[in-house]
């Protein structure tokens, strides 16, 4: 909040000095009491503001519409009048008309709404938006505050709408067009996130402050409803998109259970979206679209009556086994911005453990993996969605190394742990003050065949292969993981089984494996 009274304090100062340069202040009136001074609107020398604040909603809504300016006087004005826009503007339906209007055009949103941000008015015509103005989130993930996050996210739908993102959200981007609900998206993206830093579930509270004040916006009773569904539900399509295994028919048939409804779907995939890329540069990559994209359309195929598009991964599915192990093949995918490495080989104990260490030490980063026994050969087939730096496939080169160091880890003669040592880098000064705490989450009820590990910690260099080192010691079988990076923090999902092919369930078990993983971290 002291940075945002500095950077008020700052424009103030500025339009101050800039006035001073403007001695001779050119006034012309318009035809609706306001006036352009110096090309730049204002309020008319007979408005006043304090008897009827209704005017500086029409001032933004003017300045929206006109292209003009907002004259820093009419900042000052509303800033030294904002007890002015008390429960009764609030209550106005006329005003809630003109703030609707003003939400729903996407003519200069961004700048109209900071503008408002800036000049007090938007915390007290909705004064839950006042627990949002210069809140940090100190993730290293989020960029913005959750009040500049919040215009941006509504900046970004506008310019979906407009076609301005199809290259890079094709799906969200084509939905949009014909989306039946443009009202409850764009008070969804307004409500969605002003709720955070009070303790609780922000979505549970926010879903029930839409209740409250989207009546007073204007929006009807099933509105209203929709929009605090989709305000509670904001976070789960990415969920299940980044931490399930979408190949899992549970991952669909638990999503089906809490979206209802193809028009659900579509309103929740374009919401997810834009959320994302609000969140910061660079945020919303193409790995990410993509598994948005197939999750939706596995999605969709039920709700069209086609169940057979949902397939369970097995053998059917895998290319066949070369006459010579081990084989490894390393191919890009340009639609997801990734590599794909395969390798078969002889089954053997821990041989994800020493993949997924020798992808680590190999400087890559790995997004996903998936891992299939044949038991009637004894061949193990491993595939991995890895990505270097930037977030870019890698090049030929790279993937010559890779190759020769998997060969060299099936062979014994890779020195993982040493090879990681000197991957390690001291973290900064300024990562130490971001507290990372380490969560496990076991869920058997995740997936119809399988245990569910969800564990939540800080970033560190051969994560993976130490956490699977440690599944590999309690006898488990790993059959996928999801692996999630958000800043300093590591969100990293497992499918396993035991030993005969089934979840575990016995308690001592289970505890003795969730003391072990914290002990591996």
């Amino acid at each position: 909040m002291i940075c945002r009274e500095i950077g008020d304090f700052t424009r103030i100062l500025c339009n101050a000095f800039e006035l001073t340069l403007e001695p001779n202040q050119q006034s012309s009136p318009l035809a609706n009491g306001f006036e352009l001074l110096n090309n730049r609107l204002n309020f008319g020398p007979d408005q006043d503001i304090a008897q009827m604040p209704i005017l500086i909603l029409q001032l933004f809504e003017q300045a929206q519409q006109s292209g003009h300016y907002i004259h820093p006087e009419a900042i000052r004005a509303i800033q030294n009048n904002v007890n002015a826009i008390d429960q009764t503007l609030q209550r106005n339906p006329e005003a809630n008309r003109l703030f609707l209007k003003i939400l729903m055009t996407p003519e200069r949103i961004l700048l109209i709404l900071r503008r408002m941000n800036e000049a007090g008015f938007l915390e007290r015509f909705i004064p839950d938006f006042r627990h949002a103005i210069a809140l940090m989130q100190f993730d290293r993930y989020h960029v913005f505050t959750v009040d500049e996050h919040t215009l941006r996210a509504i900046d970004i739908g506008h310019k979906m709408k407009a076609g301005e993102l199809k290259d890079r959200a094709p799906l969200a981007s084509a939905l949009i067009q014909d989306l039946g609900h443009q009202k409850i998206l764009f008070v969804a993206l307004l409500l969605h996130d002003i709720c955070k830093g009070r303790g609780g579930q922000h979505e549970m509270l926010g879903a029930e402050l839409a209740l409250r004040l989207c009546p007073r916006l204007g929006l009807n009773d099933k509105e209203t409803r929709l929009c605090s569904w989709l305000i509670f539900e904001h976070l789960f399509l990415s969920h299940c998109a980044f931490r399930r295994d979408i190949q899992d028919p549970k991952t669909i048939d638990d999503l089906l259970a809490r979206i209802y409804d193809i028009e659900r779907l579509q309103l929740l995939t374009v919401f997810t979206t834009i959320d994302i890329m609000a969140v910061g540069p660079d945020r919303y990559t193409a790995w990410k679209d993509t598994l948005l994209q197939e999750l939706y359309y596995r999605a969709e195929a039920v709700f069209s009556g086609k169940k057979d598009f949902i397939e369970p991964y097995d053998s059917s599915n895998l290319p066949p086994i070369p006459a010579h192990l081990p084989d490894i093949q390393i191919r890009r995918d340009e639609d997801k911005n990734t590599s794909i490495v395969t390798v078969f080989a002889s089954d053997q104990k821990g041989l994800f453990s020493l993949l997924a260490g020798t992808l680590s030490a190999s400087r890559v980063s790995i997004l996903e993996a998936r891992i299939t026994t044949l038991d009637n050969d004894h061949i193990a087939y491993d595939s991995f969605t890895i990505q270097g730096g930037g977030q870019t496939p890698l090049s030929d080169k790279r993937y010559t190394e890779i190759k020769t160091n998997i060969k060299a880890a099936l062979e014994s003669r890779f020195d993982i742990e040493s090879a990681l040592r000197k991957l390690e880098n001291k973290e900064s000064k300024r990562d130490h003050v971001f507290d990372v705490p380490t969560k496990i989450h076991i869920n058997n009820k995740a997936s119809q065949t399988d245990t569910v590990i969800e564990i939540s910690t800080r970033d560190q260099k051969g994560l993976l292969y130490r956490l699977s080192k440690v599944f590999h010691e309690f006898d488990l079988s790993l059959h996928s993981a999801k692996i999630n990076t958000y800043g300093l923090k590591a969100v990293d999902v497992f499918y396993v089984r035991d030993q005969q092919d089934q979840k575990i369930t016995d308690k001592a078990r289970l505890k003795n494996l969730k003391e072990a993983l914290c002990a591996a971290l």
